[in-house]
């Protein structure tokens, strides 16, 4: 991306810096603020990807967490166990509910038009973006807000799954002795994985 960037060259215990500026390529006819644009923008997807992928993690060891559960359970014929293989059928649907918003099932195989799935939209309006050089279309904008709502609202299903029905089977859980099902923090649509992660 055309700018001032300061670089650092350090060769034992000498260092050296230099601000350089890197200049548009004059054979691309799109002006540096356009292309600008489309970064900012191409990066701004990127992390609405991110965070579609810690969303679809969680689910996933939310899942195994409960299917670990289950297999603990199994044998048990106390009210407790009774209580979480039933609140446990409710939640593995719901799970499974809400990581369809995000991402297709595995093993689903073939093309398919009109997917409403999050990371369907955004990666279609990535490669849109990363089509051409020029500024984001008004089109793109039109994708990326749209993306970004259904993001919204698969977050809002998602934050609400977890902070209802995960967080009561989590209490059943411990209350029967098991400390088995992960915690984490509600996600919404400007979540970033934190470095220490």
């Amino acid at each position: 991306v055309p700018g001032n960037y300061t670089v650092k060259l350090k060769a034992g215990k000498t260092e050296v810096s230099q601000t350089v500026e890197v200049l548009p390529d004059p054979r691309i006819p799109f002006s540096a603020e356009g292309r600008k644009q489309k970064h900012d923008l191409v990066l701004r997807v990127g992390q609405r990807i991110e965070v579609v992928s810690e969303a679809y993690q969680r689910i996933e060891k939310a899942t195994r967490s409960f299917d670990v559960v289950m297999n603990h359970i199994r044998d048990r014929k106390d009210d407790a166990a009774r209580e979480l293989r039933t609140l446990g059928g409710n939640l593995k649907k719901s799970l499974s509910r809400v990581s369809d918003l995000f991402i297709e099932p595995l093993g689903r195989q073939g093309i398919f038009r009109n997917d409403d799935r999050v990371i369907a939209r955004l990666n279609y309006v990535l490669r849109s973006l990363n089509s051409t050089y020029d500024a984001p279309t008004e089109a793109q904008h039109n994708y990326v807000r749209q993306a970004e709502a259904a993001l919204e609202s698969a977050l809002k299903e998602f934050n609400a799954v977890f902070t209802t029905e995960v967080a009561s089977f989590r209490q059943k859980v411990q209350a029967a002795n098991i400390s088995m099902v992960p915690e984490g923090e509600a996600l919404d649509i400007n979540w970033k994985r934190k470095q220490s992660e």
